[in-house]
């Protein structure tokens, strides 16, 4: 537990740092996940798709909503599996994939 809550710790401080604003993401008591929701004009596959082929794999929040409203904008974290330095390394492709898809 030690060693997810650093890790988790890790990402959080990360993702502070790294996604801009209006990037919103819970911070949890426990589990192994970090549900974020990206800007609104911001398509989760699309980030997705552009994040794996920079060498950093999540999910799509779709994948795990029953009823998707026209919400297409999350994506959920892992940190029980990276390194701290591969977490970090990892925050920051996605700000930078998640600027230039914004333009930035």
């Amino acid at each position: 537990r030690e060693c997810y809550r650093k890790r988790r710790a890790v990402m959080l401080e990360t993702l502070a740092k790294e996604l801009p604003e209006p990037c919103t993401f819970t911070r949890p008591e426990g589990g192994l996940f970090i549900w974020c929701e990206l800007p609104e004009d911001v398509d989760a596959l699309e980030f997705v798709k552009k994040s794996a082929e920079n060498m950093v794999a999540l999910v799509p929040g779709t994948a795990f909503l029953t009823d998707v409203n026209g919400k297409s904008n999350a994506v959920r974290f892992n940190f029980s599996t990276p390194a701290d330095d591969k977490i970090v390394e990892g925050m920051k492709i996605l700000g930078r994939v998640l600027k230039e898809m914004r333009g930035e």
